[in-house]
């Protein structure tokens, strides 16, 4: 009875380990299944993003030498349009030369640099004679334009700065496509140009018509300051300055006049330690003090503000642009000047 019971405690516990073997083996199998199912993906997935970057690495190439050889053909273009230009301006007389080469400076200065002269036979009664002039419109050569004029007439309109070189007699090409010019001429006109310093340059070229505006003073007559009431409102203003505790300290150094308590034709620098980072060039400068808010402010009305990263024009009219004066109190602003503040 015992013997049968042991026997069958051993069947037990041997099909017990053999089912939990067979569970631990199915497992296993799972398991290296889902692994190397998963090791197949990871590789198929590695194999496209390799490819795919390959692709990638192959299209940046071939836009690389792209670039380099659009750069290298605009460059080469652009060397020999100039040697072109060179060739052409020396090998026209001394007198001739000197008038192309100053004419092309005050184009260049006056925003119209693109044009180019590319031959010129002669200047005879304020006309230029065997014209070539040439326009380029961007850097690829799309909408550049060429002219040939046996004579061009150049009128300066001094009351609105504008000069029109008039081309007669010969033909145009632009993008490409050749055609005479008009029976009347084709004007070709060039807005906002210094006109005193293209009569002062070529007087025997320019025909110069009508007045020029008559310049309006920054500081009326009866505005002037004499030089020591300059003085006088310089320490008073740099008093009030010096006053303040923000990062940048400024300074006034000149003043030119004093009307409806503003300063006028004012110069300020405003310096942070020992270097000087601002210049201001004010049309009118004014203290102007808000007693409920105990605040001192330099308010700036037209001119230029001028930075280390580059220059501001600023506004025309009140409140213009202002500097806060912390530390000055409206008491003490309209003490140092006598009552010389405003309240806006």
């Amino acid at each position: 009875m015992l013997r049968a019971l042991a026997v069958t405690v051993c069947s037990a516990a041997t099909i017990g380990f053999v089912w939990y073997a067979a569970q631990a083996a199915e497992h296993a199998r799972v398991r290296g299944a889902a692994h190397a199912r998963l090791a197949t993906l990871r590789q198929a997935r590695i194999e496209t993003l390799e490819a795919e970057l390959a692709s990638v690495l192959v299209a940046r190439d071939g836009i690389r030498a792209f670039v380099s050889e659009r750069a290298a053909t605009e460059a080469a273009d652009r060397d020999a349009r100039q040697m072109r230009l060179q060739a052409a301006t020396k090998s026209m007389p001394e007198g001739l030369r000197l008038a192309v080469e100053t004419l092309h400076e005050l184009l260049r200065r006056n925003g119209h640099a693109r044009l180019r002269v590319l031959a010129l036979q002669a200047i005879e009664n304020k006309e230029l004679r065997g014209l070539e002039l040439f326009e380029a419109q961007d850097r690829v050569g799309s909408g550049n334009t060429l002219w040939q004029a046996a004579r061009v007439t150049v009128r300066l309109e001094r009351s609105t700065g504008t000069l029109t070189l008039t081309l007669h007699d010969g033909w145009v090409v632009r993008d490409g496509i050749k055609s005479d010019l008009p029976g009347a001429g084709e004007p070709l006109v060039l807005l906002g140009v210094d006109g005193r310093a293209f009569e002062a340059r070529l007087p025997f070229l320019i025909e110069a018509d009508g007045d020029y505006p008559q310049a309006v003073p920054r500081v009326p007559p009866a505005a002037k300051l004499d030089p020591f009431t300059v003085q006088n409102w310089l320490a008073r203003l740099n008093e009030v300055l010096a006053h303040s505790t923000a990062s940048v300290r400024w300074r006034v150094t000149q003043i030119e006049g004093l009307a409806d308590g503003e300063f006028l034709g004012v110069v300020m620098l405003g310096a942070v330690g020992k270097r000087v980072e601002q210049m201001a060039e004010v049309d009118r400068m004014a203290i102007v003090v808000d007693d409920a808010a105990g605040t001192v402010e330099v308010e700036m009305i037209g001119g230029v503000l001028r930075r280390t990263v580059g220059e501001t024009t600023l506004p025309a009219s009140a409140p213009g642009q202002r500097i806060l004066l912390t530390g000055v109190t409206p008491q003490a602003a309209s003490h140092a000047l006598t009552g010389m503040v405003l309240r806006r």
